[in-house]
């Protein structure tokens, strides 16, 4: 009988690279990303077993540059890994002294490990199966490496490192199972290699069933090379062999009844085990199937959960039966359901084809269910079109599917069957209400919106809220979505223009569901958006700063459910005069422009920023733009049209197109959002006294936000004063200063001309505090009646001389000959009455031009 030491020096002669793989698939891609990171004091190749780690780093090992060492992972003891590495390197370096003495303690292979790095310079050592080492030579072999950067590793492991010493910057993963997964083409060079009759086509067929796993895909192939296989057809039992092949004796065992359960879920958790009617204790057999590379162990926060490899998972579930199979899917979907797992519970719940619990989970967070649709939209074409017609909540379902998919009239047409399925049990209970009948009148609600069809809105919506409270006050059904539906009826109030009540609205939601998911969130951006985009720019910023020191989930700030957050984030930077950080506000957002129905707010928000930051010349070239990326989107409510229009017309008044703003304004009725717009052409159009009855209407009319209450007082002040009414302009300005000290208000101040400015600065009755912060606002609108009045081509020539362009630069920009900007600066000079470009700029700034 051998001794162990004797055992494990018989080992260590094998311990060498091992030879290239028969018909080896070169994977020079994978070598160079180890070369690449050759800095990380240990490379990982993470990966489950049949993925071709060790092939991988021994290809390497043989054409690196750097000195290595291979070694294989020995679970005997520390002592005889300590010898074998020893002995591999002597066969090496002769001159390597031994390791004295046993047992080997850290300080011993320390200042063995420093004698070695110090005569033979640095070494990287492969330690192929890492994961098997015991725990005392894996603190030692990682706390050497931080120690001594002379040292450095490379390590093949099944799982991940859990050792405490394995921190982010030790062990850097550098090839994981992804990686080492065959591509189409991978798959079809080995076939190609193997000599398989197959053509491409099927093997990337083959592929796919495999889901690229490198040694089911060589088993599969090497056996069609011996049984001469040439169709996909012929292949199906070759696969078969080589599955029965793979799961081997596990099958004959007693606990193989755990494995076949553990496949039902997609990822298994040993918590699912008394669900599925199995013993947790024969958990045992999931190691071993582990240690065969059929799947693989992952870490979920503090849960672990065991995938399997598809292959292995088909066969499993073949094993255990179809209708075992349903029957574990049911058990498994109430688990998930009971645990708040609704994505999973919903599309299980398909597969055991049980619509009761698909209704309910709809109804405890639609969000999930929304999500799980959008991932798979396909998934509920399992479901009967009896059930269809009898279910109205799933039809909707259905319907949704088919819209995302891009089936619009399959959706018109299982929605309508859904409607009159509502209406017809309507009619039948003698017009009693149902949940169904809210859920549809949602949808219905929602699908107007999105459609773009405003007009038919409002009374959607208010058919929507007499449903909600009659189903709510008579059942409990509905208290999991009542969150849902105040948050989407807020935004629809929102679009419509009725901040105010979509605030209360929001105000009233119950908040009952752990507030775990992103979503759970939205309604609270909503809110700070509302305070924000009315002028409570005070209340927004306490909102804000209490909002972010929640514990936020971490991928909210990049969901579309952060949107609305974001903006007000970007509408206070304005407040604050820091329009340079708008855009960064916003970046977070860009993903969602193509998609979102925000995009009105955000191009406003985004005019804002630049309009702020740089001039309004440059906004509504930004305008033109961005809008005319949505060009193809269903239209906006009349309301965030009217706010589009107000916009376009202020930037083309702040340019000095004063025609162009009232044809734009012109063609518009008269509506609260256009009213300040109006006012201001007036203004420059020297009609201030029907500018000054504009501003006092729609004061007095309209239930305006303090936001919009400012700018109208700041436009009547202005017009009074130029119909020498100073008491009136004072009046207008206290009620200016009054809310903005009360709100929080700033950036309003900035759409006065300098001239308006100055008046309101040298007040007696404006607070010091309020001054100081407008003092240094930009003056977004350039100049006045009493300035002159520029062409839009004489202001780009103002500007580009301002910027020191030359002659011929200027007409290179604006693609026109010398001779004409030489005209057009002619003309510049005639109406500025100067002699010379210094000229020319000094008065230009006099009159606010730049």
């Amino acid at each position: 009988m051998t001794s162990p030491s004797a055992d494990a020096t018989a080992r260590l002669r094998h311990a060498r690279p091992p030879r290239r793989a028969y018909r080896h698939v070169a994977r020079a891609h994978l070598a160079r990303m180890l070369d690449e990171a050759a800095d990380a004091p240990v490379r990982l190749v993470c990966a489950p077993g049949g993925y071709g780690k060790t092939e991988l780093v021994a290809e390497w090992a043989r054409t690196t540059d750097e000195a290595t060492v291979w070694t294989i992972a020995l679970t005997e003891d520390s002592a005889a890994f300590w010898r074998t590495f020893e002995q591999e390197m002597r066969a090496t370096h002769p001159d390597v002294p031994p390791v004295a003495g046993v047992p080997v303690n850290d300080l011993r292979v320390a200042s063995w490990l420093d004698t070695v790095l110090h005569s033979h310079g640095p070494l990287t050592v492969v330690v192929d199966r890492f994961d098997d080492l015991d725990a005392d030579t894996a603190q030692i072999l990682l706390a050497r490496v931080a120690q001594d950067s002379r040292l450095r590793l490379v390590v093949t492991t099944r799982s991940p490192i859990s050792n405490p010493l394995a921190r982010p910057g030790l062990v850097v993963p550098v090839v994981n199972h992804n990686d080492l997964s065959f591509d189409a083409s991978e798959a079809v060079e080995l076939a190609s290699l193997l000599g398989v009759d197959l053509d491409e086509a099927a093997v990337e067929s083959l592929h796919r069933t495999t889901n690229g796993w490198p040694r089911a895909t060589r088993l599969v192939l090497e056996k069609a090379a011996r049984v001469g296989v040439h169709e996909w057809n012929d292949l199906y039992e070759s696969i078969a062999d080589v599955q029965h092949a793979l799961v081997g004796d596990l099958s004959e065992r007693e606990e193989f009844g755990y494995l076949l359960a553990a496949a039902v879920p997609e990822t298994f958790v040993s918590a699912q085990a008394n669900a599925l009617r199995v013993a947790p204790a024969d958990s045992g057999i999931l190691d071993d199937a582990e240690r065969r590379g059929l799947g693989w162990w992952s870490q979920n926060g503090g849960e672990r959960s065991f995938t399997f490899q598809p292959l292995i998972r088909q066969r499993l579930l073949a094993q255990f039966g179809a209708s075992r199979q349903r029957r574990a899917e049911a058990a498994l979907a109430e688990w998930y359901l009971e645990h708040g797992h609704f994505h999973e519970a919903f599309t299980t719940a398909i597969g055991a084809q049980r619509w009761d619990l698909l209704r309910e989970i709809t109804n405890r967070d639609f969000n999930e269910v929304a999500a799980a649709i959008s991932a798979d939209p396909a998934c509920l074409r399992a479901v009967p079109r009896s059930t269809l017609k009898s279910e109205p909540l799933i039809g909707l379902l259905a319907a949704l599917a088919d819209y995302i998919q891009g089936h619009t009239a399959s959706a018109v047409s299982k929605l309508g069957a859904a409607i009159a399925t509502v209406e017809r049990d309507r009619l039948l209970r003698r017009g009693t209400t149902s949940p169904d009948h809210v859920w549809t009148q949602g949808i219905i609600t929602i699908g107007l919106r999105l459609a773009g069809r405003y007009e038919m809105v409002p009374a959607a919506l208010r058919r929507f809220r007499h449903l909600f409270e009659s189903v709510s006050s008579t059942t409990p059904e509905l208290d999991h979505t009542e969150d849902l539906f105040l948050t989407e009826t807020a935004v629809t109030e929102l679009y419509l223009g009725q901040t105010g009540a979509a605030y209360e609205t929001l105000r009233r939601r119950p908040l009952r569901a752990p507030r775990t998911r992103s979503h759970h969130f939205y309604g609270d951006a909503l809110e700070i958006q509302l305070l924000a985009s009315q002028g409570y720019v005070d209340q927004a910023r306490e909102a804000l700063r209490e909002f972010r020191a929640q514990a936020l989930p971490l991928p909210f700030l990049e969901s579309f459910y952060a949107i609305p957050l974001h903006l007000a984030e970007a509408q206070l930077f304005l407040e604050e005069h820091e329009p340079d950080r708008v855009a960064d506000a916003l970046a977070p957002t860009e993903k969602h422009w193509r998609s979102t129905e925000n995009w009105p707010l955000l191009l406003l928000m985004h005019v804002d920023g630049v309009w702020h930051r740089d001039d309004a010349l440059a906004a509504l070239q930004t305008f033109a733009i961005r809008h005319r990326e949505q060009r193809h989107r269903s239209g906006a409510s009349a309301h965030l049209s009217g706010r589009l229009t107000a916009k376009k017309a202020e930037l083309l008044l702040g340019a000095g197109r004063i025609g162009d703003a009232q044809k734009l304004l012109s063609s518009r009725r008269n509506s609260p959002t256009l009213a300040a717009a109006r006012t201001r052409l007036l203004i420059l159009q020297e009609q201030f006294s029907q500018a000054l009855q504009t501003a006092d209407d729609a004061l007095i009319a309209a239930e305006l936000a303090p936001r919009e209450q400012l700018d109208l007082h700041l436009a009547a002040a202005t017009a009074t004063t130029k119909l020498s009414n100073q008491p009136s302009a004072a009046r207008h300005r206290q009620h200016a200063t009054a809310l903005a000290m009360r709100t929080g208000l700033r950036a309003p101040f900035a759409m006065m001309s300098a001239e308006d400015r100055a008046a309101l600065l040298d007040d007696p009755d404006t607070p010091p505090a309020l001054i100081s912060e407008i003092a240094d606002l930009p003056v977004l609108f350039r100049w006045t009646s009493a300035h002159p009045r520029l062409t839009q081509k004489e202001l780009v020539v103002l500007h580009d001389l301002n910027r020191g362009f030359t002659l011929a630069e200027t007409a290179e920009n604006n693609s026109v000959s010398v001779n004409t900007v030489k005209s057009q600066r002619r003309s510049l000079y005639k109406k500025l009455d100067a002699g010379s470009a210094e000229e020319v700029l000094e008065k230009a700034r006099h009159f606010g031009l730049i």
